[in-house]
């Protein structure tokens, strides 16, 4: 495969996360920037269009996303690199699914596309993260734009055969997906990538504009703040939020995440 980016003269940044850790609110901050592109979750389209029905591959999605932007962004004139990102759910039960499951392959392919920055956006609180998304199923909203109003429902989180692509206990589901996180990053690094590492708390939570210019700078270019189009859903406390929090409490005392039960 050949490169489709830098003929363009266009830089191009993969963002990998696991979902409800700031990626919206930095793609959309991100797109708002002059002679960027941010294509989402360039994946999550390709199964909800069921473009494979129409006999492209995810590989061959990749490319035509990318080429495409590539093409339009050459058409804008900047002082300063063209950039386009886009979003993978990279663990191996979500995306990678689609492309074999093998990261150092897919890892290689993107580099042979032109590929050539990798971003890790992380949630150290992985326990907020599940609950993020409970809250989100049952207001059937996964986003909240700024100045909303909203009356949040409680939830129950169950500690046993939870479902995140795999199966497994709270605990289990913490280990897989610190594994695999860290995995990524040996990963990047093997494959050439210039990565940048992103946390939910410390770069986005507070202020986003924070995650906007560590991402801007990484990629030779300014950034221009911005007002969050979105902002947090839920900013109770565990026991305000979940209907079982003693029940999560105790599945989680004694391990390495208890810390996550009282955290901010």
């Amino acid at each position: 495969m050949s490169d489709i980016l830098r003929p363009h003269q266009v830089t191009g940044a993969v963002m990998f996360h696991i979902g409800r850790c700031g990626s919206t609110v930095l793609a959309e901050m991100f797109a708002r920037q002059a002679a960027t592109r941010s294509l989402g979750e360039v994946y999550t389209t390709y199964r909800t269009q069921k473009i494979k029905d129409q006999g492209l591959t995810a590989a061959d999605y990749t490319v035509f996303r990318l080429r495409k932007a590539a093409r339009n962004l050459a058409k804008e004139a900047a002082p300063y690199p063209r950039a386009l990102m886009f979003e993978v759910k990279f663990l191996s039960s979500l995306d990678l699914r689609l492309l074999s499951g093998d990261l150092p392959a897919y890892l290689a392919f993107l580099t042979d596309l032109g590929v050539t920055q990798a971003v890790i956006l992380s949630r150290r609180n992985l326990l907020k993260r599940l609950i993020s998304t409970r809250l989100a199923l049952a207001r059937e909203d996964y986003y909240l734009l700024d100045g909303s109003k909203i009356e949040l429902p409680r939830v129950e989180l169950p500690v046993s055969g939870l479902y995140m692509g795999m199966r497994g206990s709270l605990v289990e589901v913490f280990d897989k997906i610190t594994a695999e996180y860290q995995a990524l990053a040996l990963a990047c690094k093997a494959a050439g990538l210039a990565t940048l590492h992103l946390v939910y708390e410390d770069d986005i939570q507070s202020d986003p504009n924070l995650a906007l210019s560590r991402l801007c700078d990484s990629l030779g270019r300014p950034a221009d703040p911005v007002v969050p189009k979105y902002q947090r859903i839920n900013t109770r406390t565990l026991p305000e939020i979940l209907i079982n929090h003693d029940e999560v409490a105790a599945h989680l005392t004694g391990t390495a995440y208890e810390w996550m039960l009282t955290d901010g």
